[in-house]
């Protein structure tokens, strides 16, 4: 059976007490915000709907969450995803 305590919102919570703008995917003109793991990533939506029409498509279902990516108090937060994960699949696109 998986294990979802990691979607707790005390454990969601936590984890963003403790997180740092990745050095290298922190655009000050990025227009999204995702959290792997404790570093958070400012990304331009559009750049990447270019590159991965599947996360264009993922984005346009409502996610339940107000604000959800607008800045760093509402990142999208990818649980199970480390942060040199998700730099890698950054890297590819």
């Amino acid at each position: 059976m998986a294990d979802y305590n990691y979607l707790h919102p005390y454990n969601l919570l936590h984890a963003m007490a403790a997180t740092q703008r990745h050095p290298k995917y922190w655009f000050l003109d990025g227009n999204i915000v995702f959290q792997a793991n404790g570093t958070l990533f400012h990304l331009h939506q559009g750049a990447l709907f270019v590159h991965s029409p599947t996360l264009e498509n993922i984005f346009t279902l409502p996610s339940g969450v107000a604000n959800d990516g607008a800045d760093e108090d509402h990142p999208i937060v990818l649980p199970g995803i480390s942060g040199e994960e998700f730099e890698h699949f950054i890297s590819w696109l």
